[in-house]
């Protein structure tokens, strides 16, 4: 009998994170299956934690070695159980190399298990029992390796199946939440994710994610990623439109070709910061999100005098975009919590400061 979780609990990537990482430290033997929307950061997060617990516990030279990711769709369950031989006149079981790798005295280690959803009934079968015993047909596991399972959802019709009710029960279940904020955070770390990228994100949030099982091509934060990165800019605007719509959809490409279209409206940064107390405030929308995040990634400020400056044109924006460029800069330059224009801005706006990271 298979069961299937109804239940919508979601969690936001950080969160997940925090989550995972937090157990995992303090229970080795827990094991996570983070589930949601095809592309939506499921492995990346798998990915991301296990390098925080290396980093944690002091074994993060050693990640190429002990951080493993298994596409099980792509294994007949023969490949872990191991391919049977004969010794001696006994049976013995002979698993791939780097499977064995992670066995009891090898040290601590972290295994992906992808698509575990899509597997068959016997890869279920298998790891249901590696993780209730911690060992395989041929050799125990090490104690301090962390087992995290990523899949599809089943009404993603992305070839997901309900686990088997066993293996279910066996699992921490976590449905991870398209964020616009969790992607721009990640976004702000890639240098071939343009500010204009970024800002057209904020601009259209609701665009992240938009993933329909009836529809052949969907904006996903991983086809996103891929347009912005793999695609290059000075393509021909007919040509990277059409492109961009064979990444993203119709809808994605249109509106953000049409932003792309107007950056040569968007103010030039060297002179808005010479004019930064009087300069005209762009009356589009897109624009503005755009002239903010360029702002914020193109400022250098090792002593708060670039930023007090910037924030004679920031301070005239709405509270939305002070807070949106405030949560940039703070990012690399901390101490400009100790500015004048920075303390101003956090006792007249209070109520909104209590979700600015603190960087201190």
């Amino acid at each position: 009998m298979r069961t299937e979780i109804k239940d919508n609990i979601t969690m936001n990537f950080r969160d997940a994170v925090t989550g995972v990482t937090r157990v995992l430290l303090d229970a080795p033997t827990a094991t996570f299956h983070i589930s949601g929307k095809p592309g939506c950061g499921k492995s990346d997060l798998s990915r991301h934690v296990g390098r925080l617990i290396a980093r944690a516990e002091g074994w993060d030279h050693l990640e190429k070695d002990r951080l493993k990711s298994f596409h099980l769709a792509s294994h007949d369950v023969v490949d872990f159980s191991g391919l049977p031989s004969v010794v001696d006149g006994m049976t013995v079981f002979n698993p791939m190399a780097a499977l064995a790798q992670f066995k009891e005295g090898t040290g601590p280690g972290v295994i992906n298990l992808e698509e575990l959803a899509q597997s068959d009934n016997d890869q279920q079968t298998f790891w249901a029992g590696v993780i209730l015993d911690r060992q395989t047909t041929s050799f125990k596991l090490d104690p301090q390796v962390r087992i995290i399972t990523t899949g599809n959802r089943v009404e993603d019709r992305a070839g997901a199946r309900a686990l088997l009710s066993h293996l279910s029960d066996r699992l921490f279940h976590i449905e991870l939440d398209a964020s616009e904020k969790d992607w721009v955070a990640w976004a702000l770390e890639q240098p071939d994710i343009t500010p204009t990228a970024l800002s057209f994100i904020r601009y259209r949030p609701e665009l992240l994610n938009t993933f329909d099982p009836n529809q052949r091509v969907n904006a996903t934060q991983r086809s996103w990623t891929k347009l912005f990165t793999e695609v290059p800019d000075d393509l021909p605007e007919h040509i990277y439109f059409k492109v961009a719509a064979g990444k993203v959809g119709l809808q994605g490409a249109q509106e953000w070709c049409a932003l792309r279209n107007m950056m040569d409206q968007m103010p030039d940064r060297d002179a808005v910061r010479m004019r930064s107390a009087d300069y005209p405030i762009p009356d589009h929308l897109g624009i503005q999100y755009a002239t903010v995040t360029n702002l914020a990634h193109t400022l250098e400020d090792e002593t708060g005098e670039g930023f007090e400056n910037d924030w004679k044109f920031i301070s005239r924006f709405p509270s939305e975009f002070q807070f949106m460029y405030l949560g940039d800069v703070l990012v690399r330059y901390p101490h400009i919590q100790e500015t004048n224009g920075f303390i101003r801005w956090t006792l007249s706006n209070q109520h909104i400061l209590l979700n600015l990271p603190d960087h201190r």
